[in-house]
């Protein structure tokens, strides 16, 4: 087999050629076009992390925040990553991250946080708050079912209760069950492309629940015949589920 040999002459005459060829395209020489875009995003970062600052300084401000020092191994890349960000809303949650994380009555000194937020658009930060909201809202039915259940046991005890009324208060447990059942079971939906939620799966900040298995067919002799059930299931018929880490997350980015 001949050797593959290229001359260093014949490399520099290569890069000449394509220096001169590229001055011909873009007027200035090729050097100044870099150092032009090097101060220009310099200046760009540079704007955006006292912006940050500044938010952040308004924060401690208002709420009378007891600062401490931070990690410069926690504090730089926080810096570095929100310094990219020109969104004036992702802004505001990289400057209450930094306030959070400066707060000496909180314990938070963990660098996973900062990267989390840099790899998450506007959209896809909406929608993890609205998965939260759902996620309290589904707490908070499962609590009123607690207290149904309670207060249904206290009624039986006594037997104080009209039948009509203790009917009532059963079946609204059971519906209650079961739609809360069914959502702890199925999970939300969440209304992203299908790139945006797998962004925020492979983040751990929500998990993918199993799809739904759907029961057909059957009759009043079948429970004597399985085969006269079928059962399938629809890949794209999931939800999804806050994750431990999701829910710090958003604490983390609140004031």
């Amino acid at each position: 087999m001949s050797e593959f040999n290229i001359k260093s002459s014949t490399i520099e005459k290569g890069l000449d050629v394509a220096k001169e060829f590229t001055n011909k395209l873009v007027g200035p020489t090729v050097e100044q076009i870099g150092l032009l875009f090097a101060d220009k995003i310099q200046y760009f970062r540079l704007k955006n992390q006292i912006k940050i600052v500044i938010k952040t300084k308004k924060f401690v401000d208002s709420q009378n925040i007891k600062i401490k020092e931070l990690p410069i191994k926690i504090l730089a890349p926080l810096l570095e990553q929100g310094s990219f960000e020109e969104n004036e809303d992702l802004q505001d949650l990289w400057a209450k991250m930094l306030a959070n994380m400066i707060d000496s009555d909180k314990n938070l000194q963990n660098n996973i946080y900062p990267y989390i937020l840099g790899q998450l658009s506007i959209q896809e930060y909406d929608a993890l708050k609205n998965l939260e909201s759902l996620e309290l809202e589904f707490e908070k039915n499962f609590n009123k079912l607690r207290q149904l259940e309670i207060e249904l046991d206290k009624d039986y005890e006594k037997n104080n209760l009209e039948p009509t009324i203790r009917e009532e208060k059963r079946e609204a447990r059971f519906n209650l069950y079961r739609d809360l059942n069914d959502l702890d079971q199925s999970g939300f939906k969440i209304n992203l492309i299908n790139t945006e939620v797998s962004n925020i799966e492979r983040l751990g900040l929500i998990r993918r629940m199993p799809p739904k298995i759907h029961v057909s067919g059957g009759n009043s002799m079948s429970i004597f015949n399985s085969s006269m059930y079928t059962a399938s299931y629809n890949m794209q018929d999931f939800g999804h589920r806050m994750t431990a880490l999701g829910f710090s997350f958003l604490d983390v980015c609140k004031i």
